[in-house]
């Protein structure tokens, strides 16, 4: 359900350009309204205790008081959600890792440049997030999404074979795939590392996330998990034990080969909403590994991706795992496979490896 008044934003920007672009763009939806503007993390956290919105876009490099100081004061004191909009370079790829991690609801890569015509590439995405935040903060869920029509199916084309990089190790024979979005990063803190060390099974994590910004991301779960944990490379070999991360801007494509062993592709296409695409995934770990030694989860996050795919899965006889709407941080992709009976279980956040690891104990 849509919510009944406009969504009260403020952006925080140290550039003047990019401040008033943010703001055309977001008044450019008769949803939004643009309450204040700040120009540094000072501004931000004054502007957010005297105005009080739903939602607050922050840079990460401002002067006074960063990003990362205002999103602190701001979590700390539940002013309003956060989206963090931030260049994508290595040292602000980091920063917008560990911001999603403190709490912030999700983050939206600013492409160079600061005039409108530049930004205009980010504000659907932007505009998106924002209602989502502010839904959220409402405790209210989009039915827009799971009513949107389905994508069409694509196979991944390859011209050649390549050689893996590396080989010796044993192919896993059992995978669990997960599918998660906005919402996400701090979300999959609480699930992944309940797996062991020694899981004889590889995992797949499909994170939608811009470009250059999953590989901070694979380095922030491995420091918490004692399974490994990587961004995906092509012609890798996969072994059991470790997860997966598809890179923003591939897909990650597991694919079985004649001698059985199983290593990893990294397309770019197809061009889907989403890249890397969890429908994507979720059909390629099927037919690497077989869905009945599949687990498939999908979790938080805005639409519909993963949803077709996972009701093929089970209809295949894979075991496929919904987060429940009473942890969802954004009910949509969850909502999207239970509405098209993709869902064997529904489960909050905190059941999810342990029903993944007692279906695989019991075969």
């Amino acid at each position: 359900m849509p919510i009944p008044r406009k969504i009260r934003a403020i952006v925080a920007d140290d550039s003047t350009l990019t401040r008033r672009a943010i703001c055309r763009l977001l008044e450019s939806d008769p949803q939004i309204e643009v309450v204040a503007i700040a120009r540094d993390g000072a501004d931000a956290v004054n502007m957010a205790r005297e105005y009080r919105p739903d939602v607050i876009t922050l840079d990460i490099n401002m002067p006074r008081l960063d990003g990362l100081s205002a999103l602190k004061q701001i979590l700390t004191e539940g002013y309003c959600q956060a989206i963090v909009v931030s260049t994508h370079t290595p040292r602000n790829a980091d920063a917008t890792i560990e911001a999603l991690s403190l709490g912030a609801f999700d983050c939206v890569a600013k492409p160079d440049g600061d005039d409108s015509r530049d930004l205009q590439a980010i504000a659907h995405e932007l505009i998106e997030k924002i209602k989502a935040a502010a839904q959220a903060d409402l405790k209210q869920q989009s039915d827009d999404a799971s009513a949107r029509k389905p994508e069409a199916i694509f196979e991944p084309d390859f011209s050649a074979e390549q050689e893996p990089i590396d080989r010796g190790t044993p192919a896993p024979t059992r995978a669990i795939a997960i599918g998660i979005s906005t919402g996400g990063p701090t979300s999959i803190q609480k699930v992944l590392p309940r797996f062991p060390a020694d899981l004889d099974a590889a995992i797949f994590l499909v994170q939608h996330m811009p470009a250059n910004f999953t590989s901070s991301f694979s380095k922030r779960l491995a420091s918490k998990c004692s399974i490994q944990v990587e961004e995906a490379r092509a012609r890798q070999s996969i072994r059991s034990g470790v997860c997966y991360v598809g890179q923003g801007g591939r897909h990650m494509v597991p694919h079985r080969r004649s001698d059985s062993s199983i290593t990893m592709r990294c397309p770019t296409q197809p061009q889907s909403l989403f890249v890397p695409s969890v429908d994507v995934m979720f059909r390629a770990v099927g037919k690497a590994f077989g869905p009945q030694n599949t687990i498939a989860i999908l979790m938080t996050g805005i639409g519909h991706d993963g949803a077709e795919s996972m009701l093929e899965l089970k209809n295949g006889g894979a075991y496929t795992i919904a987060e429940s709407e009473e942890t969802a941080v954004v009910y949509g992709m969850p909502r999207a496979a239970y509405e098209r009976g993709g869902v064997c279980e529904a489960l909050p956040l905190h059941c999810i490896a342990d029903a993944a690891l007692n279906h695989f104990a019991t075969r």
